[in-house]
């Protein structure tokens, strides 16, 4: 039973790793799958792979089908649903995820009205909402919609990953319209119940609280900012900051003891049922009721798949080890939702509770809770070390620490303050308040310990993210150290675990140059690496007080690639798709010098100069060049931007920002025979007052890169710019295409990566991906 459950699962983790999904024709060998099954032992463990495999495969086709119309993308409609998820409201968008159920019949330029209707779940934003907008309403909207699409970057977060774990097909935004109403109020029920405990604690705890109390009452991490996740990131405790998998557990443990005791003191009470069976069928209840108030979000699924696989064998007396536990726990949750294991959390959560078995089990444990505790606290920072770094690229070096006084911390005063909130809530006790003010008021103690800790110099320790064979080997290296002490040879399981911290380097050698050119949407980042220097050109834009291109792409690429400095930061000019995302590039890392062509532009760093024709300089064989601005005060920004000309390997490669024609041709006149380049990222991002003949003749790439964001406002790159650039023969690759574009230059030739098709799935935009020019 064993062999064939875990085959299932290998079959359908297999279709979650496709690049393309197969054909729906494989789901008829269904019955011959269930006849090998039902018939022949032997080919049980096959059948059972397959099996699996095709129910995964039915999953996607269901969640995929059918295509987002392309002739609906960026149209206005009107769309009648239900709002499904609790909202996430800031100063200025409220967010929320919409089943539709029907379009408004009086679109008729809508070809397929019933294609958009099935397409099911979509994620709307709202600007400046005119209503407080709840779960389970019904509304009626004018909306534009498009397929989803995210930043594609090593190291970045997978946006279309998270939308199709989500069941989302589409996303957009309420356009303002006489349409917009609200069709049916939500029914009194659960989602009542959350939305009015944001809205009480809203009232009563000030704001930052309330961020912190509402993630650990209902599971709403929306109000947490940068700041918040940045420590929870350093101290290895964001998996408090969230209804996890221990709260669902500390919740049956709370309900399950008390009434064990009470029951087992009722006369002739355990005559009808034991007060353990009892306690058990209450203490499932109350933690499916724990999980429901966070929305069933996946950790709270887990944790609840395991708790009712472990309570179910308790209570028919079913003696079972915990590895049948996990496996169980596994195949359900995984029954239930065939592409959770996309989620990196899920298998934490899975191989932390295995880790906590191997690592304490058949031991002499020294006597006292405390130090059983501290173990549990060491067997788990050391179990998950090699994941964190391949999944992460960083490793609290403090978590321990953090965890050993935060896990008591929440467990024993704040949650239960925080459920007896919700239960006098319930009840209609004004005490409620009172609890929960307890609750914010112990977490804020807890959070200056957890500031102070994340503040140390030495909080995080970051590494390049190890090849899945280094991850298997420091895997096995922590299992060694884990043995019980009798066992020879444990202290060779440090040995597994060094490469982690000094994994093979990817810099290129003397005289060659890495070029990465970063998806940042409507903006521009890029990364140079030479062998022992790094520069960086501009670092994308600031979206919103919370989002920026440094934090979400650049950061994460400089971490996964094991940057810990940067030499020098260029910031062609002061626009903010330019220069947004630098603020939180210089909070996280040091950088030596700043190149500008604007004297406002980070004025207080102290190695901060102005761009300027004629500085060069050489480093590991290659050399920088500034080309632009010269001796002229150009009054736009544009136009003075840094023109950055890098050369080796017997390669040019040319950053020219967003000069416009007039620059170019400034450019023309003091170096028209020094402007040819192999590589060229097109002026101002392919924008029609850019790329004159005359300058693409000069330059004459064989490759140009539009540095472009997703159907971005201003239609850039120019559908004529692109034209001219081929007609000289270039190769056009666009970042809203392509995602991340990766450039080894080296000697005698030029090698690139895309990393939309290097890291393609299923899942990933389709109508892009049918028209990129490096798969034709």
């Amino acid at each position: 039973m064993r062999a064939r459950m875990l085959a299932f699962i290998g079959g359908l983790l297999l279709v979650g790793g496709l690049p393309v999904l197969p054909s729906p024709d494989w789901l008829l060998l269904w019955p011959v799958c269930l006849l090998l099954l039902w018939c022949r032992l032997r080919w049980a463990v096959p059948a059972a792979m397959l099996a699996g495999g095709l129910y995964a495969l039915a999953h996607a086709s269901a969640i995929l089908s059918p295509d987002f119309p392309a002739a609906l993308t960026g149209e206005s409609i009107t769309i009648t649903g239900d709002v499904i998820n609790l909202p996430s409201v800031s100063e200025a968008v409220t967010r929320f995820n919409f089943r539709i159920q029907s379009v408004d019949v009086k679109d008729k330029k809508i070809p397929d009205q019933q294609a958009l209707a099935d397409l099911g779940n979509v994620r709307l934003s709202w600007y400046y909402a005119p209503a407080d907008i709840r779960q389970g309403e019904r509304w009626q909207l004018r909306v534009r919609l498009k397929p989803p699409h995210g930043f594609m970057n090593p190291g970045g977060f997978d946006y279309e990953s998270w939308l199709f774990q989500q069941r989302l097909r589409a996303t957009g935004y309420i356009r303002e319209h006489t349409d917009n109403r609200l069709l049916q109020a939500a029914p009194v029920g659960i989602h009542s119940l959350r939305a009015h405990l944001r809205d009480q604690l809203a009232s009563i705890l000030p704001a930052r609280q309330t961020a912190w109390i509402t993630a650990l009452t209902i599971g709403d991490r929306s109000g947490l900012d940068a700041d918040d996740w940045q420590i929870l990131r350093s101290t290895g405790t964001s998996h408090l900051m969230a209804i996890s998998g221990l709260h669902v557990g500390l919740v049956a443990a709370l309900l399950f003891f008390p009434f064990r005791a009470l029951w087992s003191v009722i006369p002739r009470a355990t005559h009808y049922i034991s007060a353990q069976r009892l306690a058990l069928l209450l203490a499932l209840l109350g933690a499916a009721g724990y999980a429901a108030l966070a929305g069933f979000a996946l950790p709270t699924q887990r944790a609840l798949a395991m708790l009712t696989v472990f309570g179910l064998c308790v209570f028919w007396r079913r003696d079972v080890s915990l590895g049948d536990v996990l496996l169980w726990a596994l195949f359900i949750v995984l029954l239930l939702d065939p592409f959770a294991g996309l989620n990196a959390g899920f298998w934490l959560s899975f191989i932390a509770v295995a880790v906590i078995g191997w690592g304490m089990n058949g031991r002499r444990l020294q006597p006292g809770l405390w130090w059983r505790y501290g173990r549990v606290q060491y067997v788990v920072a050391l179990g998950l070390a090699p994941l964190l770094l391949f999944w992460f690229q960083e490793y609290p070096l403090l978590g321990v620490f953090a965890n050993i006084l935060a896990v008591p911390w929440v467990s024993l005063l704040v949650v239960p303050a925080l459920l007896a909130g919700v239960v006098m809530t319930l009840a209609g006790f004004p005490l409620a308040e009172l609890a929960f003010h307890f609750a914010a008021t112990a977490l804020g103690y807890l959070w200056i310990w957890l500031e102070w800790l994340a503040q140390s110099g030495f909080a995080l320790l970051a590494r390049p993210a190890p090849a899945p064979v280094l991850v298997f080997a420091g895997l096995m290296g922590a299992l060694l150290l884990l043995l019980p002490r009798a066992v020879p040879g444990r202290w060779l399981g440090i040995l597994w675990l060094l490469p982690l911290l000094w994994p093979l380097s990817t810099r290129p050698p003397p005289g060659s140059f890495n070029f990465t050119l970063l998806d940042v949407g409507q903006g521009l980042a890029a990364v140079v690496e030479t062998r022992e220097y790094v520069l960086v050109y501009d670092t994308g834009a600031q979206f919103s007080e919370n989002f920026d291109a440094g934090t979400a792409v650049l950061i994460p690429y400089l971490r996964q690639q094991g940057i810990r400095a940067v030499d020098t930061l260029v910031i062609s000019h002061a626009d903010n798709d330019h220069v947004g995302g630098a603020t939180a590039l210089l909070a996280q890392f040091a950088v030596a010098g700043i190149f500008t062509s604007d004297a406002d532009v980070l004025a207080d760093h102290a190695g901060r100069r102005l761009c300027q024709d004629g500085q060069h300089w050489v480093r590991d064989g290659v050399a920088f060049e500034i080309l632009h601005p010269g001796k002229r005060d150009w009054t736009d920004r544009n136009n003075a931007s840094c023109v950055l000309k890098i050369s080796a390997a017997g390669h040019v490669l040319l950053l020219p920002g967003d000069i416009e024609r007039s620059a170019e041709w400034d450019l023309l006149k003091r170096h028209a025979a020094g402007l040819d380049a192999d590589v060229l990222v097109a002026p101002h991002h392919g924008s029609a007052s850019s790329s004159q003949p005359e300058f693409i003749a000069a330059v004459d790439p064989d490759i140009v890169l539009f540095a472009s964001g997703y159907r971005n406002r201003y239609g850039f790159p120019d559908s004529d710019i692109i034209t001219r650039y081929q007609q000289q023969g270039s190769i056009p690759l666009n970042t809203a295409e392509t995602g991340a574009i990766q450039m080894r230059f080296v000697p005698d030739s030029i090698e690139y990566k895309i990393y939309r098709h290097e890291r393609r799935r299923f899942w990933h935009n389709r109508q892009y991906s049918k028209n990129l020019a490096y798969e034709e």
